[in-house]
């Protein structure tokens, strides 16, 4: 109803303070304007936050851009590019707080300004982001979720991943077909076009969803609510809201793996920081030929381990887990290294 969101027309501040109203509205009582600017103006990406319980410096950021473009810059309602996407995250927000939820990590529900003019307002946040250091566990990105092609029957949607994140990617797939009847589909497409390439640039883990059948309103005055399936685009966010409350209570990762050559060729010696983990259980080991793929796996508590078994100069693949007292998995931190009996002679010699 706002006509355009074109992020260059003056009534953006009108669309930021709406959305942060509708956070508000759905009980999150600290949703604020991010402001930052672009090309002399001002532009405001909206942040709801609902603090977590556990472990509140960890974070989790649920988001869509919710500016809009047209071929008619006063003309660009933006249905499905992007207010389908601006909806997915304001809905998880609403009904967590509707079921009192409270989660374990930070839940931060974003609305990113300028996205259409080079993903200025996520490009913003995240540079800032890394640059304090903030600890953001995962990025989930909604952009385009409201087009089906409705001559056929299937219910594909697009799962984008990026390099470091195929764990958070394949996640979101196995919830879509968990808890929904769509068929997710692991994809390269359209990898920087949206605002999880901000945050994939600064080295966080993200993810981004995208309809499979792209919509012929792209970027055009016809982008209108009519033409949206409904049903589709909720279970896009339903399978959202299940990957984003696995996320939440799983274990957090290991940190600095090193796997150290023993020189027998026959054996590496893993080692990793320690883990704090309230309901910790134990620590998993996987050892394979092939990444992602374990052939054996050893369960303990303590941070070092000898692998021995090994054949003299193959590459294996070393993988470790935390695992709580509800049995969760947290996700796999994996290294390389290849057991040695003859150490290999230096390289870059300089004289």
């Amino acid at each position: 109803n706002f006509g355009t969101r074109h992020w260059s027309i003056a009534n953006r501040d009108s669309v930021s303070r709406w959305l942060r109203a509708r956070y508000v509205q759905a009980g999150i009582t600290d949703a604020k304007l991010d402001s930052f600017q672009y090309n002399s103006t001002w532009q405001a990406n909206v942040v709801a936050t609902i603090t977590g319980t556990v472990n509140p410096s960890c974070e989790l950021i649920i988001g869509g851009h919710h500016d809009s473009q047209s071929s008619n810059v006063n003309a660009a309602p933006g249905a499905d590019d992007n207010a389908s996407g601006t909806a997915a995250a304001l809905e998880m927000a609403r009904v967590l707080v509707a079921t009192n939820y409270r989660p374990a990590y930070t839940l931060r529900f974003m609305g990113f300004a300028a996205e259409e003019a080079g993903l200025r307002g996520s490009a913003s946040y995240a540079q800032r982001a890394r640059a304090a250091n903030r600890d953001i566990r995962a990025m989930l990105n909604y952009d385009m979720i409201g087009n089906r092609n409705q001559s056929q029957s299937d219910r594909d949607v697009n799962v984008v991943w990026y390099p470091g994140s195929e764990a958070l990617s394949s996640l979101h797939l196995a919830a879509g077909q968990a808890y929904t009847t769509l068929t997710p589909i692991l994809s390269t497409s359209s990898r920087s076009g949206s605002d999880s390439w901000s945050f994939y640039q600064q080295n966080y883990k993200t993810v981004f969803l995208i309809e499979r059948d792209f919509s012929p309103y792209y970027h055009s005055p016809n982008d209108l609510l009519q033409y949206l399936d409904m049903p589709y685009a909720a279970d896009i966010v339903r399978s959202g809201l299940a990957t984003l409350l696995t996320l939440d209570q799983m274990p957090p990762s290991v940190t600095r793996l090193q796997i150290r050559d023993r020189g027998d060729g026959t054996s590496l010696f893993a080692s990793w920081d320690s883990v704090s983990v309230l309901d910790f259980a134990s620590y998993r080991i996987s050892v394979g030929r092939i990444p992602g793929v374990y052939d054996s796996s050893y369960t303990q508590t303590t941070r070092t381990r000898t692998i021995s078994g090994l054949l003299d100069g193959s590459q294996y693949f070393i993988g470790v887990s935390v695992v709580d007292i509800a049995g969760r998995e947290g996700f796999i931190t994996e290294v390389s290294a290849t057991p040695r009996s003859v150490p290999l002679p230096p390289v870059g010699l300089i004289a």
